[in-house]
């Protein structure tokens, strides 16, 4: 979405176990500057978002670790961070923890315009991925799709399908 020239930030609000600060380490001056810190007011929402080389990418970190990650999340201030966040970015993507055992896919899902369901092959059993969808309808969220990872397209059925596509 930078790259077609839209202005976009990356949220991580994996409070469990983050990793935008390892995928952007680079530009990551603190750890303890970032989307928690915002929340509890410790820290300014223009301080915690930082650019990246790519033309119109930013990311925001999850900060330092809450032990009220759910809470934090569905609080007021959260909707508050993102429709200010709606102002100065044309997309915003939010990188939220699995979808079962925890509640904060679920809170997150219901200030999102869509949520992607990311799925591992041959990893995630088909009844896990049903419950997070009917997990995620139920509470409000708005299923816009699901990606399937870690696709091994050298496997014979895949690769059959691949060449279908590419003639």
């Amino acid at each position: 979405m930078a790259q077609q020239g839209h202005k976009t930030v990356l949220l991580d609000c994996d409070f469990r176990r983050p990793m935008l600060h390892r995928y952007f380490a680079k530009f990551v001056r603190n750890k303890r500057h970032g989307l928690s810190d915002v929340l509890v007011e410790k820290l300014k929402l223009k301080d915690a978002i930082v650019k990246s080389t790519t033309e119109n990418l930013h990311f925001i970190t999850s900060g330092t670790i809450p032990s009220n990650p759910a809470e934090l999340l569905g609080s007021p201030k959260m909707g508050e961070v993102v429709e200010k966040l709606k102002e100065e970015f044309g997309f915003i993507i939010i990188d939220a923890p699995p979808a079962l055992g925890v509640a904060d896919a679920r809170v997150l899902g219901r200030i999102c315009d869509g949520i992607i369901v990311v799925v591992m092959a041959r990893k995630t059993h088909r009844d896990a991925v049903l419950e997070v969808k009917e997990e995620l309808e139920r509470s409000g969220g708005n299923i816009v799709g699901f990606v399937l990872n870690g696709v091994d397209i050298t496997r014979h059925y895949y690769r059959h399908r691949y060449y279908y596509y590419y003639p």
